[in-house]
């Protein structure tokens, strides 16, 4: 067995302006975990995995509930 009995031929590319919903998309309709990021010439600049992804999400959506999980100011306790 060799790697052209095991390798995607057809990886999906995006480029460094492309949103992270649509990598998200990209992903969730194929059969591999990865993407290639491209430069306008075709050079391969980088790979996102589902991995990764999901973990810039995470980290986006804790950093969007932050200021509503802190108290209110009227609620904290004065200094």
């Amino acid at each position: 067995m060799d790697v052209r009995d095991v390798m995607l031929s057809a990886v999906p590319t995006v480029t460094v302006e492309t949103p992270l919903r649509e990598i998200a998309e990209i992903l969730s309709k194929q059969r591999g975990t990865v993407v290639l990021v491209v430069a306008q010439d075709g050079e391969v600049l980088g790979i996102v995995t589902e991995e990764v992804l999901a973990g810039a999400l995470s980290r986006i959506i804790k950093a969007s509930e932050a200021p509503r999980l802190a108290a209110p100011t009227s609620l904290r306790r004065a200094s």
